[in-house]
């Protein structure tokens, strides 16, 4: 009885929301006023398409010295990013040995406030890091208008 329930509702459900179709011959039985008909349609003038761009470009190039020093900029800056996330690695690993799992650890003696001490540094770093991001987006977004030359 219960399988009998199910596949009544799932049954109406689909009967109730499946999409009344149409056909061409629906559509003389539908009138939408304002809407335009297939002679409306044939009656208007045809389209122009332009085949060829108004003004041709007799040349065009990148200024080849701007974009190698954008790209010697971008290089810099994220081998920078680079050494900056590669240091706060490195200080963020002498945390997790000095504070290994379940704060056991044979260095934990050695290392003794090194999170507290290190805290100042690792927090430099990641603003350093954020802000080397912030500079490589700002020299692509100027790469990208570098002007384009155009000679004739």
């Amino acid at each position: 009885m219960k399988r009998i329930m199910v596949l009544a509702t799932v049954m109406l459900a689909t009967a109730a929301l499946a999409e009344e179709r149409y056909t061409n011959a629906d559509l003389d039985r539908i009138y939408v006023p304002g809407a335009f008909t297939n002679e409306d349609l044939k009656a208007l003038p045809a389209i122009e398409i332009q085949e060829a761009p108004a003004q041709p470009l007799a040349g065009a190039r990148i200024d080849t010295a701007e974009r190698d020093l954008l790209l010697a900029d971008i290089r810099s800056l994220e081998e920078q990013r680079e050494g900056a996330a590669s240091e706060l690695a490195y200080e963020e690993a002498i945390v997790r040995r000095a504070y290994g799992p379940g704060g056991n650890s044979p260095d934990r003696a050695f290392f003794a406030g090194y999170r507290s001490k290190s805290r100042g540094l690792r927090e430099a770093l990641r603003k350093e890091i954020a802000l080397l991001d912030q500079q490589i987006d700002a020299v692509r977004w100027q790469a990208l208008r570098v002007p384009v030359a155009t000679f004739r």
